[in-house]
Parts: C-alpha cells; sequence; structure tokens
C-alpha cells in the first residue's frame, strides 16, 4: 500500500482519452471531447502490498453516474495503479510491482478480457510505470519511477519500445495529455507543461504553469477534458477536496475560471490511501480511500457535476470494494 500522507504531492493527470494501437484500427475519436456514449468506469485496486494481490474493476455509468454494483474484471495484478481507456474500447493498466514491471493492454467485451499486448520492463533495476495516457495519436505516456515521463511511439504493431523521455522536473506521478499532445504534470505548486510528442515544434520547450489562487500551495491531481485543465488542490483551510478549473494551452501565472469545492468526498485532513479523479460529459469522478475520524476505514467513488462554481454536492456515491484504490478512467 502507498499510504499518501494530506497535502502530500499527488499529483494525477490522466486525460480520460487514449486510442488504440497494437495493430488494431483506432478510430482517433476521444469519447470524452466527441460526447459518445460514456457507460463505464474502470478502477485499479493496487492491493495490500503483496504480489498478485492487485485487481481491475468496472462500474456501470447510467446517465453520466456511476452506480453499483463494481465487477472484478481481472485478479492477480501486480501493484496495479495507473488506467486508462481508448474510445475503441482498449483497457490499459500499469502495473508497478518491483518485480512485474509492465503495461498491460485488454479489450474488453462484456464479462470477457482478452489481454492483447504486455509490455515489459524487466526486474526492480528496471523503471517502474506508475500512471498512464494516450493521445489520439496513439502515443503512450507513463510516468516511470514517480519522477520521469516516458512516450512511447506507437507503429503498426504496436509500440517502439524504447521511449523518449520528457524533461525531468522532480515530480511526475499521475499524467495527461490534451489533443495537441502537450503533457502536463503537477509538481507541489506549478503545474508544469511538456510538448510531449517527439518532434512537435508548436511549442518548443517546458513551461511551467501556476494557478493564481491565494493559499493553494499543493497541487494534487489534475485531468484536462475539453479546452479546460481541472486542478485538485490541498490547503489547510479546506476539508474537502477544491478543483479548480483552468484554460488549457496556457502558462505563466493563470486565473482560475471558477472553482469546485467537492463536498462530501475524500477528507484531506486525515490520511489518504490513494485518490484520483476523471472527467467526462459535464461530470466530474473521484475515488479516494482515507482513514475517517472514527478510525474507520473508507473507500468510495462520489459523482459530481463538472460544471458550476463553488461548492458542490455529490449524484451519487457508490463503494469501491478495494483495498487500495489506485486510478480511476471512464471509457465506453
Amino acid at each position: 500500500m502507498k499510504a499518501l500522507a494530506v497535502f502530500s504531492v499527488l499529483t494525477a493527470l490522466l486525460v480520460a482519452p487514449s486510442a488504440g494501437a497494437h495493430g488494431i484500427a483506432s478510430k482517433h475519436l476521444n469519447p470524452a471531447v466527441r460526447g459518445l456514449p460514456l457507460g463505464h468506469l474502470y478502477l485499479t485496486d493496487s492491493g495490500t502490498g503483496q504480489a498478485g494481490s492487485g485487481k481491475l474493476l468496472q462500474f456501470d455509468v447510467v446517465n453520466g453516474i456511476a452506480v453499483e454494483p463494481g465487477r472484478v474484471l481481472l485478479r492477480g495484478l501486480h501493484d496495479p495503479i495507473g488506467v486508462a481507456v481508448g474510445p475503441d474500447g482498449l483497457v490499459y493498466v500499469a502495473e508497478a510491482e518491483y518485480k512485474w514491471h509492465a503495461i498491460d493492454v485488454y479489450r474488453v467485451t462484456g464479462s470477457t478480457v482478452q489481454l492483447l499486448r504486455k509490455m515489459t520492463f524487466g526486474d526492480g533495476f528496471q523503471p517502474e510505470p506508475e500512471y498512464l495516457a494516450v493521445d489520439d495519436q496513439d502515443y503512450l505516456y507513463a510516468s516511470m519511477d514517480l519522477s520521469n515521463v516516458a512516450v512511447f511511439r506507437p507503429h503498426q504493431h504496436g509500440y517502439v519500445q524504447r521511449p523518449h523521455y520528457l524533461y525531468n522536473t522532480g515530480g511526475a506521478f499521475e499524467i495527461g495529455v490534451d489533443e495537441l499532445g502537450d503533457v502536463y504534470q503537477p509538481t507541489l505548486n506549478t503545474m508544469y507543461v511538456h510538448p510531449g510528442r517527439p518532434g512537435k515544434t508548436a511549442r518548443a520547450g517546458t513551461r511551467p504553469v501556476v494557478p493564481a489562487q491565494r493559499g493553494w500551495s499543493t497541487l494534487m491531481f489534475a485531468r484536462a477534458y475539453g479546452r479546460e485543465l481541472f486542478v485538485g488542490t490541498g490547503t489547510r483551510s479546506r476539508s474537502w477536496i477544491s478543483v479548480g478549473v483552468l484554460p488549457i494551452h496556457t502558462w505563466g501565472h493563470v486565473s482560475l475560471k471558477r472553482y469546485l469545492a467537492l463536498e462530501r468526498g475524500c477528507w484531506t485532513r486525515l490520511q489518504i490511501y490513494g485518490l484520483a479523479i476523471a472527467v467526462a460529459n459535464g461530470f466530474l469522478y473521484e475515488v479516494c480511500g482515507y482513514i475517517n475520524r472514527s478510525n474507520q476505514y473508507i473507500r468510495r467513488i462520489w459523482t459530481y457535476r463538472s460544471t458550476g462554481d463553488g461548492p458542490v454536492r455529490p449524484l451519487n456515491v457508490v463503494r469501491a470494494d478495494v483495498w487500495t484504490p489506485g486510478d480511476i478512467a471512464i471509457g465506453p
């Protein structure tokens, strides 16, 4: 279990998107952007710390709301954390356990799960993949060892095994990309934007983004969706997770367009064991595991509206039957 102290740098960057490679034709349609039906939420369970204790779960999404019960699609995974879902239904899972470093790609059809490809990275002396994102040109992005961001170029049979690495700013946990292939990487108080695709010249160099919100000292996670970037923050003055909404493709001191205080969700003043969000089609999903004031271990998935400004209450709450929440992604 990877316990995360309150206000630790938990960064979560994953665009709800991804696309297929591995010899399978990609439609290059991001369901989150194009408004295609999104019927499932995928959740990784990092497990107990023992090899093979991890799982991948699937929840139905009905009218935008995640509902119970969740189904276990896969068992026996080795510390799975990052998950991404492509518009063609492919599910990408990062296994980070030190003897089993791998990125797995699955096709899910009903209750049938087919492994299409496993990209392995050797034993514990090799970098471990933590969080994933896939852009609409099939480039695969992986944070490695919670520091570097590796970019894998696609080819007709899968991905080029040797990636190139983005500039290391010392804080790549979860990652995400927008439709231009820019990679967003939060650290303690700055969001770094990298030109992610090899040879990309639209905007050269790594640039910082600093949300201009007084008192926001820790950037905990972010997700790009459409023309907006949802940035989660932790402060001593707020008990619930707050999400600031910024315009994408900007840098420097950027003023917030609005903010969402996710009421009745993850309680930031207590011990947190896993935290992530996903955004799609006007809804925001939060998964969290935390110890409450009665010393109970709470694991839940909350559905909120992603629109509006100020405090928002959950539309629904479901139990996450996992040991340690890893990451979530929305897909068809």
